[in-house]
């Protein structure tokens, strides 16, 4: 686990290259605190840069910017490459001599893999995380490349005639406030809680997406753009699994389950420095830190944040579910106190805001395993593959509910339920909150609409930009054909509220503390095994006491007694709701005053004054709104810091 960053600039000389890479090296310390490297591609006029989190092989063999044995390709890569012995002796059979590898790392592997067989061809052989730049001399090319699911970030931009990449935007340092905000980027996160897909928050910047390589040429006076490939496509590779469906019984498909949820943390158990587990109770989790138990010699580090006194709290069902696999455990116990004492290092970790207020105990939990360990497995992608989101279930129905209506009766039933919820806000909180929503769901006309409907978030046409736009920029390309709506929903998830909110939460605030977090579920051999099965055994059946994932916690059960873990699906959201009429009322009315608004020129002071004092009257919950324009405001309060 690294940070990765490069510019391209035809004018500079190289000492100014050299001196840009250093300062990319000390903006991304906190990704790579055990060692760093600039490299200069004096031909290229091209320098690229390294931090260092020393996992695998943590001597100087494994050292970046490393070259291939020929000098021709120069890399930096971030991220893990779990299978590279297997890759490595594929190598050594085809040909590459012995002699090419120094040490035991994945990186020399990855090296000589893109030099034998080209960069397509290796990713397709790899399973890990990784985002990773490639510079190859011969052909004056600039690669860029991202794991299947986006579990590792890469942005790129151009801007001056200069060409840029970076692991996160904060890189950049002082130069992103010349940057213009992006409106469509910014319309995208208030709509969505992140910046969604290939969108980057500022104008001329991009993310490499997932299972994607980005070329740039160098064409005399710099690189140009060359094209992009998918050397994996999610929706693809879900059309190949769905046609050939898992054939045994229900047993049979928890026994393969089993099997090849085994094999992945096996695989994610490579390290040279201490692994442990992030344990918060829930089904994912559970089942990620069960297996690795299990395929451990000793007791296994887990941690967890608990919240005294918070319904939602579940220490106590992860320190029952330690004590049943017999793991080291710990567990930090946080306040609100300790959540808002945090909330400027988690507006500083974000390269672009994020309106995610989980951000907030998932940095406190890392912060905890960070002082016992370097590596942490943890249980992401088990809602999106297995079907663990209420939203997936309730969203299908609701398309499927509206869809049978004419759109002029739902538009008009819709105003008439949006009605309602504005004469029931100073009443009743709660009607006018259920008004609200079912009136967003009569909007709806297909899962992204009903996912984002059921989301909180602000609706199109009602996002509170100074100067709106006429287009939806939210669009997803080759939307694929499923069976059914359920079917749809997870795959949105999977593409996008996935990598562009869950991972980029959870890279961001561990790697602020330096922490290592791995993700047995989100190899593609499970993803690709998930596709295999009815969704009913995935989803549960129709009246299940619990909802999602009924295959997994099926499988849980073998591990772990059902009367731990058999309740419906929590997690933990800081209580925004409140903070917002109390500790934080008097930090969200600076930001959100109408002169500051006003000055900063992106936001609509009266659409926003509107809902902040709808909600401080308790007349509705507009706290996800809310709390996506103060995230976009304390951010741009952050880029005048200059780090």
């Amino acid at each position: 686990m690294c940070g990765i960053a490069g510019l391209a600039d035809p004018r500079a000389r190289s000492e100014g290259l050299l001196s840009t890479g250093r300062d990319f090296v000390r903006r991304l310390r906190h990704r790579g605190p055990d060692g760093d490297g600039v490299a200069l591609v004096a031909e290229l006029n091209l320098v690229v840069a390294h931090t260092r989190l020393a996992i695998q092989d943590v001597s100087s063999y494994a050292a970046q910017p490393m070259a291939s044995a020929d000098g021709r390709f120069t890399v930096v890569y971030n991220g893990e490459i779990y299978n590279h012995r297997e890759l490595r002796a594929e190598l050594e059979a085809s040909g590459v001599p012995s002699s090419t590898f120094q040490g035991h790392g994945d990186t020399e592997t990855l090296v000589a893999g893109i030099a034998h067989w080209g960069l397509s061809a290796t990713l397709k052989r790899c399973r890990g995380m990784f985002a990773l730049a490639v510079v190859d001399r011969r052909k004056a090319t600039l690669q860029l490349a991202r794991d299947r699911f986006g579990q590792k970030p890469l942005y790129y931009g151009q801007h001056g005639g200069r060409l840029f990449f970076m692991s996160d935007l904060v890189a950049l340092g002082p130069m992103r406030r010349e940057l213009s905000i992006d409106r469509g980027a910014l319309d995208g996160y208030l709509r969505a809680g992140s910046v969604p897909g290939r969108q980057a928050i500022f104008e001329g910047f991009s993310k490499v997406m997932p299972g994607e390589i980005v070329t740039f040429a160098h064409r005399g006076s710099g690189f140009e753009p060359a094209g992009r490939e998918r050397y994996w496509n999610y929706a693809e590779e879900i059309r190949q699994s769905a046609s050939d469906p898992f054939q045994g019984s229900f047993d049979e498909a928890v026994d393969e389950l089993e099997r090849v949820l085994l094999e992945s943390v096996e695989m994610r158990l490579l390290s040279d420095v201490p692994v442990g587990s992030l344990l918060s109770g829930g089904v994912d989790s559970t089942l990620v830190t069960a297996l690795m138990q299990q395929a451990s010699p000793s007791a296994v580090n887990t941690f967890t944040a608990a919240f005294p006194g918070h319904a939602m709290d579940e220490s106590a069902v992860a320190a029952s579910v330690a004590d049943q696999l017999g793991t080291k455990h710990d567990q930090v116990d946080v306040d609100y106190a300790d959540m808002l004492a945090v909330l400027p290092d988690v507006v500083a970790m974000n390269g672009e805001p994020l309106a995610d207020p989980s951000q907030i105990p998932t940095y406190l939990v890392s912060r905890l395993a960070r002082q016992s360990v370097t590596v942490s497995l943890a249980g992401d992608g088990g809602d999106e593959l297995f079907g663990g989101y209420p939203n997936q279930r309730r969203g299908a129905s609701v398309v499927r509910r509206v869809g049978r209506l004419p759109v002029p009766v739902r538009m008009g039933v819709g105003s008439v339920l949006g009605a309602a919820s504005t004469a029931l806000r100073p009443l009743d909180a709660g009607r006018s909150r259920s008004a609200r929503t079912a009136a967003a769901s009569f909007a709806v006309e297909d899962p992204l609409d009903a996912r984002l409907a059921l989301s909180g978030c602000w609706k199109q046409g009602e996002v509170p930009l100074a100067e709106p736009l006429d287009v939806d920029v939210i669009d997803l390309v080759d939307w694929p054909s499923f069976s059914t709506i359920e079917e749809q929903m997870l795959w949105y998830d999977g593409v996008t509220f996935l990598p562009d909110q869950v991972l980029k939460k959870v890279d961001r605030s561990s790697m602020w503390v330096s922490l290592e977090t791995r993700a047995p579920l989100l190899d593609h051999n499970v993803a690709r095994f998930a596709w295999t099965l009815p969704m009913e055994w995935r989803l549960g059946p129709d009246g299940a006491s619990t909802s999602g994932k009924w295959i997994l916690r099926r499988l849980v059960d073998r591990h772990v007694p059902r009367e731990i873990m058999d309740r419906p699906k929590q997690g933990f959201v800081p209580p925004v709701e409140q903070w917002l009429r109390s500790d934080l009322a008097e930090w969200a009315g600076d930001l959100l005053s109408p002169d500051r608004l006003k000055a900063d020129g992106h936001l609509d002071p009266v659409i926003i004054g509107r809902a902040f004092q709808d909600h401080q009257r308790r007349g509705v919950d507009n706290s996800r709104r809310l709390w996506s324009v103060l995230m976009f405001q304390a951010w741009l309060e952050e880029l005048e810091t200059d780090r």
